[in-house]
């Protein structure tokens, strides 16, 4: 089984509500490139905004699911996610 996921997401199209880009148990994420203004929110969409997220940012958090909140930009974000 593999230990990490990488996920990608596209941020020149906005997202004013939270939206669930993984939804499995991980216990670190490592912001690989972040190219533009964004947040993370971990597990409920009420929870507080991580960010804005910069490129080499370790969280170090038990989770089970991650929420991006971004206005539109330009470019990625990409997420370094360790399951255990």
């Amino acid at each position: 089984m593999t230990k990490y996921d990488i996920v990608k997401v596209d941020l020149t199209k906005a997202r004013t509500t939270p939206t669930v880009v993984y939804d499995q148990p991980g216990v670190e994420i490592r912001v690989l490139k972040a190219d533009d203004e964004c947040y993370i929110i971990l597990d409920n969409p009420g929870n507080k905004e991580i960010g804005p997220l910069y490129q080499n940012l370790p969280i170090k958090l038990e989770f089970r699911r991650i929420f991006v909140k971004n206005p539109a930009g330009s470019g990625q974000l990409i997420l370094l996610i360790y399951k255990e």
